[in-house]
């Protein structure tokens, strides 16, 4: 099936039901369509294989694979809408300035574009709807999220200290901005910290743990401080490793992670929604139990 609005048909029972068919709806199955089935025209973006994450309120790249199934050069002016997203509904709220993309026979090219993401108050679902020189060309799927996604933490704590051991400034630009105050670890003995958790930023520059580390945040941990510790990202030739584990310790916990999404905390709402999560594992972890419910049928 070619991705392209739905024909209106009179139905045998009369004449009015397709009248009053909601045009938001046709909208939204057309929308629907074009996220399943490719365009079949001659430049199609291609999807890269999960949505992209952005925050609203601003300006953000978004990078996509632009596609020509043809046996000759061409060079199509690409654009696109940006829809906004429910359950039943798809309402435009913007246009994405048309450019020229130059094409060999069969070639795919990455394009960037700058688009202007509205505010949001929680996670919304748009869609970016191409086309190339008025075709429907595919469609790219965003989540916009709030830009203080990390002033959560503040209600996590309940106003005690939060310390941060952070000597490479991975973390702490981010919670600044969120307007979250920390203690800085790296400037005095952890064993004199009487907040309620520590954050421990991974050691990018020497990709190793420093010696003494473990039994710093033992101790931490056995004297009621919750503890966040990032570990360096594990290099690809290792075995792989779960994203994060809870160890309880004492009267708290210590939820050891991989470092590699941190290091992009400022610009990534995934990694700041992962950073939020570990501190609320952290400070009140999960039931280490099999579920109650069993959702398997």
């Amino acid at each position: 099936m070619n991705a392209s609005f739905p024909r209106l048909t009179t139905p045998t029972f009369g004449s009015s039901v397709a009248i009053l068919f909601p045009l938001r709806a046709l909208l939204a199955l057309w929308l629907w369509a074009t996220a399943v089935h490719v365009s079949a025209g001659p430049v199609s973006v291609q999807p890269e294989g999960r949505p992209f994450h952005v925050f609203g309120g601003g300006a953000r790249e978004i990078v996509v694979r632009v596609q020509s199934s043809t046996n000759t050069p061409v060079s199509p002016e690409l654009g696109a809408r940006l829809f906004q997203l429910t359950s039943a509904t798809a309402a435009p709220v913007g246009t994405v300035p048309s450019r020229r993309v130059a094409l060999d026979a069969g070639q795919g090219v990455l394009e960037r574009f700058r688009i202007e993401f509205p505010a949001v108050r929680v996670e919304t679902r748009f869609r970016l709807q191409w086309s190339a020189d008025g075709t429907p060309a595919g469609g790219t799927e965003v989540w916009v999220y709030p830009a203080q996604i990390l002033a959560g933490i503040g209600t996590l704590t309940q106003g005690k200290a939060m310390g941060l051991h952070d000597p490479e400034g991975r973390i702490r630009p981010a919670l600044t901005e969120a307007g979250i105050s920390t203690t800085d670890l790296t400037a005095m003995d952890p064993a004199d910290f009487e907040g309620s958790v520590v954050i421990y930023a991974p050691p990018m520059t020497t990709g190793k743990v420093p010696p003494g580390r473990k039994a710093e945040v033992r101790a931490l941990a056995e004297r009621g401080v919750a503890v966040v510790w990032f570990q360096p990202p594990v290099e690809p030739r290792d075995e792989p490793s779960p994203r994060y584990r809870t160890v309880p310790i004492g009267p708290s916990a210590v939820v050891v992670a991989d470092g590699e999404p941190v290091t992009r905390l400022s610009e990534a709402p995934d990694a700041q929604r992962l950073l939020l999560h570990l501190v609320r594992e952290a400070l009140k972890p999960a039931p280490n139990e099999l579920p109650v419910t069993d959702r398997s049928n």
